[in-house]
């Protein structure tokens, strides 16, 4: 073995290299951690597509005299134009009487409005009483104004001087509806027993039906002047006309009842009768399926009697009052029907969200439907197949009526305002989306669009897009101003069927142009 020499020896301490490869470690990670930051947007950096074209996604921007539909198109509204605000938390119901001037009521308290045949001008009070609410409006042959109030309310006669006088006195808790028969006869819906009344024009009145339901909630008359009504809580739509036995008990009603159909909801809340007989009605609610009755247990003492049901006590004498009415649930379903001449019935429409409240015709045929708790205007255009007309602000849409010349007017509620709608469609329309945040630095490309090709048509029937042809223009805000998108990021408008309802930019019947979608495109143009 050599000797040893004269020469340092390093010594190298296990805690120090620990130490030392800890901080290379970390140094390491952290570089690598800055290079993934700087090289990411790199490496994700791709074409990204936001397409807009359901109704689901339409919803969620803001139209402008555009309609939305279920099938994801978008179309020209009618205009829908507020007339009238009136002094009132809401409106229950809206008629035109034969000289064309329009009349609205509601409350509280109960209140009764005129407008002008225009629709336009400050609403004029002509009936006010001290009931909770106006809840039924109409006109006889000659004008005459009839008033219905609730709760424990009176058929009211109004004068063209606004003198009141009690026209009939139907002894029930509510008045829900009033309607004119051709012979001048006035029909009462009544609850909480489910009585019709008839009255004759001197005021006299008699038990027209009663049913075995708690409420007679709407009253019309189809295209064979039978007497339609809608019940609570059975939901039913029954036609109601003279039995041609005699009574055989002086106080026995006069009519027979037959159940046309018994929806799957427990209210029926409007009903409207189409000129080819069709009858269309709303209805709301689940029904509730009657549970197991729990046993009973009856205990009798010298102080009296009490019953054990289900865990319920009830005390000897006890009243069981029945569940309040609510006139604006927050939490129902809603349904709309359609029953044909010879009785088929057939769901048109069905919603979690949204309540009907009332149905009316346009001019054109098409069937429209006052929503809450959103105030929608909703056209209902077959199965499955309907459009967000306009919204009104309110949270409730009560009432539609429609005037000789073809204009519809609908009231509101929370708070009560009076709309026009149509029949004129608005000239031009504009959509603004819902804000897409895309999260880091971009750079948006072209706006495109799309739509099912034209249906095929005859020679000579199309038609090339002019100055005079309905035309969808896109704009992209820029700053505080607008500017129009140049030709590369709109296509060249095709040439269009007339009176074809399946091209991108057509003129529908109602001259209206149907879009489909809109489609801002990639940062480098490129789908």
């Amino acid at each position: 073995m050599p000797p040893f020499t004269n020469q340092k020896m390093h010594c190298y301490h296990p805690e120090r290299i620990q130490t030392t490869f800890a901080i290379i470690f970390r140094c390491f990670s952290l570089l690598l951690y800055l290079s993934a930051l700087i090289t990411s947007p790199l490496l994700a950096e791709h074409t990204r597509t936001w397409r807009q074209g359901s109704y689901e996604d339409f919803l969620k921007g803001t139209p402008h005299g555009v309609a939305v539909r279920s099938d994801g198109r978008l179309e020209l509204a009618p205009k829908f134009t507020l007339i009238a605000d009136a002094d009132a938390s809401y409106l229950w119901s809206l008629r035109v009487d034969p000289k064309g001037a329009l009349y609205a009521a509601g409350g509280s308290p109960a209140k009764v409005f005129r407008l002008d045949g225009n629709g336009s001008g400050k609403p004029t009070t002509v009936f006010e009483s001290t009931d909770l609410v106006a809840q039924a409006i109409a006109f006889d042959a000659r004008g005459t104004l009839y008033v219905a109030t609730s709760p424990d309310g009176k058929v009211y006669r109004v004068s063209a001087s606004g003198e009141r006088t009690v026209f009939f006195d139907p002894k029930s808790k509510y008045v829900w509806d009033l309607a004119f028969a051709a012979d001048g006869t006035l029909y009462v819906a009544t609850g909480d027993k489910g009585q019709i009344f008839a009255v004759s024009p001197d005021g006299k009145g008699e038990l027209f039906y009663a049913s075995d339901e708690a409420h007679i909630r709407e009253l019309a008359f189809d295209t064979h002047n039978n007497l339609l009504a809608g019940t609570e809580p059975s939901g039913r739509i029954l036609r109601v006309s003279r039995s041609e036995k005699n009574r055989k008990e002086k106080d026995s009603a006069v009519g027979e009842g037959f159940v046309l159909y018994e929806t799957g909801k427990r209210e029926v809340t409007a009903i409207a009768v189409a000129p080819d007989g069709k009858i269309y009605a709303a209805a709301i609610g689940d029904k509730q399926h009657p549970a197991t009755p729990a046993p009973t247990t009856v205990v009798t003492t010298p102080q009296g009697t009490t019953t054990i049901s289900g865990g319920a006590v009830v005390l000897g004498g006890q009243p069981q009052g029945q569940t309040p009415f609510i006139p604006f649930p927050q939490q129902l379903s809603s349904s709309i029907y359609r029953l044909s001449p010879d009785g088929a019935p057939e769901e048109l429409w069905s919603s979690r969200d949204d309540v009907v409240y009332s149905l009316a015709l346009n001019s054109d045929g098409r069937l429209l439907a006052g929503t809450g708790n959103n105030g929608a205007l909703l056209a209902i255009d077959g199965r499955g197949v309907y459009a967000q007309l306009a919204k009104a602000g309110s949270a409730q849409i009560t009432g539609i009526a429609r005037s000789s010349a073809g204009k519809l007017f609908l009231c509101t509620a929370n708070p009560g305002k009076v709309f026009s709608v149509g029949p004129e469609y608005e000239p031009e329309g504009t959509y603004e989306s819902r804000s897409f945040d895309a999260q880091l630095f971009s750079q948006w490309g072209r706006l495109d669009w799309w739509s099912p090709p034209a249906a095929p048509s005859d020679k000579g029937t199309e038609k090339s897009a002019t100055s005079g042809s309905p035309r969808l223009e896109f704009f992209v805000r820029s700053g505080k101003g607008r500017r129009g998108l140049n030709s590369s990021c709109v296509p060249e408008i095709p040439r269009i069927p007339a009176r074809s309802g399946r091209a991108g930019l057509v003129r529908t019947q109602n001259l209206a142009p149907v879009r489909n979608a809109l489609l801002p495109a990639s940062h480098n143009g490129k789908r």
